[in-house]
């Protein structure tokens, strides 16, 4: 429910999700939602994360990865 909340609040969210990933909480969620909202400067620390010792986290970096190519490839056919 918060995950969905903080995607609706779009990039205003961005600050606290930053937040939440610098400390390492709850990062496969934080990083879900972050892919939502399209945060495509948040790239490199995917990048770093797909190779997290914690396969949970570095699949989850993986799957943003995923969602943020989409959400260029869509802005790019507008």
């Amino acid at each position: 429910m918060a995950g969905m909340l903080l995607t609706r609040s779009g990039k205003r969210s961005e600050p606290l999700l930053k937040e939440a990933l610098d400390r390492r909480e709850n990062i496969p969620i934080v990083l879900g939602v972050l892919a939502s909202i399209g945060s495509l400067e948040l790239r490199p620390d995917l990048r770093r994360l797909s190779e997290d010792r914690d396969p949970m986290v570095a699949k989850a970096a993986r799957e943003a990865l995923r969602v943020l190519q989409v959400h260029e490839e869509m802005a790019s056919s507008r």
